[in-house]
């Protein structure tokens, strides 16, 4: 199975993603899935479900699942699992005066200079820490994403602000490889974990009580565009969405058009109706 997803071309994440469903479904039985039955497959869905797995996890298990089975010619050992459909859901947001209580409470420059790019340039969690110093050109302002979730390559906008924030950054810190390296080798690049960990604190010191995690900023980055007006596949190309169908998504959270619809009840004047009485007041209470 891991031969065949690369040479699919799978990402290395979504192979062990894949391999790890397959270990957890072949330790609850203790033998081959191979030698499972059609339900003993679906019983195990059922106990996932009971066990309130996310809906997300229930769909990647379902795909390693689906494939492993597929590749060995035993497809109809998943014909009796049905999820549900996939309920799409308008990304959380943060508004500028959130975005820059946030940088403000950035306590390093490395944190202001990792999250400023996050957010100016809408690139991926997993794109930030596999970028390399050739990757940034400063005369054309841009970012090359060599390693991208859908394996394409492409560029991105590197503003004024982060470019001034990364040379200090580099002037500062040296990197020699990957332009955000781990803590103990200069070779290796930062991890996933301390990306969304140093996120979390800052969003606590920040005291943003929305649920947000470090791939907010992409969204954020998408929809202010989207606000002030920029072409909508101009934006596909900056977050390399393959299709547009995927960058229609934040037309949701887009507050620029109908969300500055005006209320019918402007249009009323409540300053000339009179106050309640007692009477009038428990009669309109109990109406409600």
């Amino acid at each position: 199975m891991i031969l065949d997803m690369r040479l699919r071309g799978y990402s290395e994440s979504t192979i062990e993603s894949y391999t790890d469903c397959m270990t957890r479904l072949t330790k609850e039985y203790m033998i081959s899935p191979l030698k499972l039955r059609p339900k003993q497959v679906y019983d195990f869905f059922i106990k996932l479900k009971e066990n309130k797995a996310s809906e997300s996890y229930l769909r990647i298990f379902y795909s390693a699942v689906t494939l492993f089975y597929k590749i060995e010619n035993k497809s109809y050992m998943t014909k009796s699992i049905h999820l549900p459909k996939r309920v799409q859901r308008i990304p959380a947001v943060m508004n500028k005066s959130e975005v820059k209580l946030f940088l403000s409470e950035c306590r390093s420059l490395q944190e202001r200079t990792v999250f400023s790019i996050l957010y100016s340039s809408g690139i991926r969690g997993s794109e930030l820490i596999n970028l390399k110093i050739p990757d940034i050109d400063f005369e054309r302002k841009t970012i090359f994403i060599s390693k991208s979730k859908t394996r394409k390559q492409r560029y991105t906008i590197l503003s004024d602000q982060a470019a001034n924030l990364l040379k200090n950054y580099i002037i500062t810190y040296q990197p020699k490889d990957f332009l955000f390296y781990g803590f103990r080798d200069k070779s290796s690049h930062v991890s996933m974990r301390w990306l969304q960990a140093s996120f979390q604190r800052i969003v606590k010191r920040a005291g943003i009580t929305k649920k947000v995690q470090v791939h907010t900023f992409r969204h954020s980055f998408a929809t202010h565009l989207m606000e002030t007006g920029n072409n909508l596949i101009y934006i596909q190309k900056l977050l390399g969405h393959t299709f547009l169908s995927s960058t229609l998504l934040y037309l949701h959270a887009d507050s620029s058009t109908f969300l500055k619809t005006i209320s019918p009840l402007e249009s009323i004047s409540l300053k000339h109706i009179g106050s309640f009485g007692n009477q009038q007041q428990r009669s309109f209470d109990f109406a409600i």
